[in-house]
């Protein structure tokens, strides 16, 4: 325990602590903090006897010439402090760049020393891009760094078309850097599950089954090449009602109200995905004018809205089975 809390704690539990306690209190002291450094003597006293006798120091490191051999300077290392390629990487360079066909030049390269340049910057082909990349970012030199340092680094000396992209996949890929880096994402929450209706058609979910096949309506000659999927979350009865491509939020709105309000009365929420239509201004203000409640599934988490997922299954399956691919 601190000496200063234990002259101020109230509630000792160990006897020990409570009895020295007791012997402090006849004297009138004040037990105050002082630095190791500022109080050397004190602190010196302090030690058991023989501190660090056991430690043994080399107060000179004599470094042996190169020219013996023991030794071997890092080429690679070299080459990076001096912004060149290596002879390995100038061979494999020279190699990959025999293939120029299809590369859209900023501007018209020249050659520099048997490599080509362009912008000022040595051209990296991307058959070779990603093993480059992946060695100038686990070198010690660098230490892993990220994305962004390992992208400035390498484009202050080499031009590729989609650079970037190439750093992002290998930086984020790489084993040892998953291994060792500290995570600097929030922790993942808890799942939850979604609540269960009170009664029928109180909340319901839809989502949309497309593109289609296109499909004529005999009756109005009409055709529709997307589906619109209405389940209701407590008996999973659906409604399939067919639409365009081109379906806008006011012509959602009349289908809403056609389906789901005439027949069934105004639903509590809706659950639903993120898209364009249920993210509109025209349907925002509808369905607060009405007091529907939405609830949006998270982005790329398709799992929030599973059961309309669910009902999607089946019905792309019954469609497959009578499909005219003519």
């Amino acid at each position: 325990m601190n000496l200063r809390t234990f002259t101020t704690t109230k509630v000792l539990d160990n006897r020990r602590l409570a009895r020295w306690a007791e012997e402090l209190a006849s004297f009138d002291l004040i037990i105050k903090h002082v630095k190791g450094k500022d109080n050397a003597r004190a602190d010196a006293l302090s030690r058991p006897p023989g501190y660090e006798d056991d430690k043994t120091y080399q107060e000179t490191a004599i470094l042996k010439s190169l020219l013996n051999g023991d030794l071997v300077p890092n080429l690679t290392e070299i080459a990076v402090l001096e912004n060149k390629p290596t002879e390995v990487w100038k061979n494999k360079l020279t190699e990959a760049q025999q293939n120029k066909e299809g590369v859209k030049w900023p501007e018209p390269p020249v050659t520099v020393d048997g490599l080509i340049r362009v912008v000022g910057k040595i051209w990296l082909p991307s058959s070779i891009a990603p093993e480059f990349i992946e060695e100038q970012h686990a070198l010690p030199a660098h230490g892993h760094q990220g994305v962004r340092r390992t992208h400035l680094r390498i484009k202050r000396q080499y031009w590729s078309p989609g650079l970037r992209t190439m750093v992002n996949k290998v930086v984020t890929e790489c084993d040892t850097c998953i291994r060792n880096k500290a995570s600097r994402y929030a922790p993942y929450g808890q799942m939850h599950t979604t609540e269960i209706p009170p009664s029928p058609w109180k909340s319901i979910s839809w989502d949309f089954i497309g593109p289609l096949p296109k499909s004529k309506d005999p009756t109005t000659g009409v055709e529709y090449d997307y589906l619109l999927v209405i389940m209701d979350r407590l008996t999973k009865y659906m409604i399939l009602v067919p639409c365009k491509t081109t379906l806008t939020a006011e012509t959602l709105a009349a289908i809403f109200l056609k389906e789901i309000i005439a027949v069934h009365g105004l639903p509590e929420e809706i659950l639903s995905d993120r898209d364009k239509l249920f993210t509109s201004k025209f349907w925002t203000a509808l369905v607060a004018l009405l007091g529907v409640k939405r609830k949006m599934s998270t982005v790329f988490h398709p799992q929030t809205n599973g059961g309309n997922e669910r009902v999607n299954q089946v019905v792309e399956a019954y469609l497959r089975c009578y499909m005219n691919y003519q």
